[in-house]
């Protein structure tokens, strides 16, 4: 609207500029009434939830037991070196016991109870981890400064600090 020029090169005014301005105007108001008036009556027909969602507590139950099936995949493949086979086995058994008590939380009729106290844990857990990344960078910068570590191990090790952070959010 505000490039339609007010007068032409030969200085007369330009032909339909208030028409234009006035039709403009009119589709714009239009439209936003018909926003405003339309789309809640016609939005209140919808439904509220999809008939594909099975809700967070379902699909947080399906995702655990995919979870236990994969890990008892996992332990069941053969390992030629016993001692790795023996840390397979100790570090599955820790992860398949987390997602086990997960899974019985999510089973049993205390379970809403339990899952908030795990979830006071996890934010717990969460905050214990993002102050010790804190602490581990302020080490890290002091060592720096004090010209203990050369660039190249300040730089990875923060990398990896940097990384463990990310992964909290």
């Amino acid at each position: 609207i505000l490039t339609l020029p007010v007068l032409l090169a030969d200085g007369s005014p330009f032909p339909g500029r208030e028409l234009l301005i006035f039709l403009s105007m009119a589709v714009i108001l239009m439209s936003l009434i018909v926003a405003a008036v339309g789309l809640p009556y016609m939005t209140q027909y919808l439904a509220d939830d999809l008939p594909h969602d099975t809700g967070k507590d379902n699909i947080g139950a399906v995702m655990t037991e995919v979870a236990i099936n994969r890990l008892n995949a996992l332990l069941d493949e053969p390992v030629d070196d016993p001692n790795e086979q023996a840390l397979r086995v100790d570090a599955g058994n820790m992860l398949l016991e987390t997602y086990q008590r997960r899974l019985h939380y999510n089973d049993s009729d205390e379970g809403q109870d339990v899952g908030l106290e795990l979830a006071k844990r996890a934010r717990l857990e969460k905050y214990m981890q993002r102050e010790v990344i804190i602490a581990q960078r302020q080490e890290l910068f002091r060592l720096r400064r004090a010209h203990n570590i050369s660039d190249t191990t300040f730089y990875e090790v923060l990398r990896e600090i940097d990384l463990k952070e990310e992964s909290l959010r």
